[in-house]
């Protein structure tokens, strides 16, 4: 029998429910961003993302972020963590759009001090880039063989391409090492967030009754 231990969890749900609401609700961080970038880079656009400021102060989206709070909790709770003491915050919550000029992308990254990070899909055309995930057990690398099929998910993997659409929710643990693909001239727009597990003792609340 062969046991699959140190597995790394990723929660993708299908959220179009709130696709249209959301969308309005991010064009003027967009638009704001958009502004602000071509100030800076002076109309150089090709390979840029237009990186809003932060979107948790935005009332309209205060449902958002409450559902994927919530699910961000369960998700830390299903996969084995005690969160009795604890309360699930944002550390950020941002909306991104590629230029349509082709491009753009991300390098590899994680965020630190967070528990939770995470991706919500609103605009994913055909060329556009992609959220690829490395392997975050980095001893493997010492001992890495070939793999007999690179398009086949297995334990062996060094990374995972996801192709995306719009609607959807992907929840991942934070140490996760993500990156997004060069795309081709298509539009591209995500909402990014992070989150963190604190525990009470340290914010002033109790749970005790």
């Amino acid at each position: 029998m062969i046991h699959n231990y140190f597995s790394t969890p990723v929660l993708s749900l299908d959220k179009q429910e709130w696709l249209e609401d959301i969308n309005k609700f991010c064009k003027p961080h967009i638009k704001e961003a958009k502004i602000r970038l071509k100030e800076e880079t002076k109309d150089k656009t090709f390979g840029l993302s237009y990186h809003s400021n932060t979107l948790l102060g935005d009332t309209n989206l205060k449902f958002f972020h409450d559902e994927v709070g919530q699910m961000s909790y369960d998700f830390l709770e299903n996969i084995g963590h005690d969160l009795t003491n604890y309360t699930v915050f944002f550390t950020d919550s941002w909306v991104q759009e590629f230029n349509e000029k082709g491009g753009g992308h991300h390098s590899g990254h994680v965020h630190s001090n967070n528990h939770i990070s995470g991706f919500y899909f609103l605009e994913v055309e055909e060329g556009a880039s992609q959220p690829t995930f490395y392997d975050p057990r980095q001893a493997r690398v010492m001992m890495h063989l070939p793999e007999k099929d690179k398009s086949q998910i297995s334990c062996i993997n060094e990374k995972i391409h996801y192709k995306p659409a719009a609607g959807q929710l992907i929840i991942f643990p934070a140490y996760l090492t993500h990156e997004f693909s060069v795309q081709n001239k298509a539009k591209f727009k995500f909402i990014h967030f992070n989150a963190v597990a604190i525990d009470n003792s340290f914010i002033g609340l109790n749970n005790e009754k």
